[in-house]
């Protein structure tokens, strides 16, 4: 953030940095206004980060070759509000994940009727185009 006079008239983000900024103060998630993102705890022990930024790979993400293939098997909540995934590996006793970062790549199709005859076609304005979703996972503690 630009250091202005206190006779000079901010306008736009600026003006509004400056007049919010001091209210977050104590409040570390905040970030004092510096940057176009928030910390917010959901629940106990997780912590989400929220940003509007364009995010850019090798700088907010790693690359997709920086992963490793895993044998997951993805369970998921029939209105998609939520999943389960388990490790089928063998080598692993107790069916956890090592501490690190995971990328879970979903297709939602939207005209399933190829694989299931009877589904419904979810499709927004005739768009029937499947879904690509990314998500990278942290595992920090087991």
């Amino acid at each position: 953030m630009a250091v202005h006079k206190p006779h000079e008239t901010l306008q736009g983000e600026e003006a509004i940095i400056a007049l919010l900024a001091p209210l977050t103060r104590g409040h570390a998630g905040a970030f004092g206004l510096k940057d176009d993102c928030a910390l917010l705890t959901p629940e106990p022990g997780t912590e989400l980060v929220l940003k509007t930024d364009p995010v850019a790979e090798g700088v907010h993400f790693m690359p997709d070759d920086a992963y490793v293939p895993e044998d997951v098997k993805l369970l998921r909540k029939a209105d998609g509000t939520g999943f389960f995934m388990v490790k089928l590996d063998a080598d692993s006793k107790d069916g956890q994940f090592s501490l690190g970062q995971y990328r879970l790549k979903l297709t939602y199709r939207r005209n399933n009727k190829a694989h299931v005859s009877t589904s419904q076609v979810l499709s927004q304005a005739g768009n029937e185009v499947n879904e690509i979703v990314t998500l990278d996972i942290p595992v920090q503690t087991q």
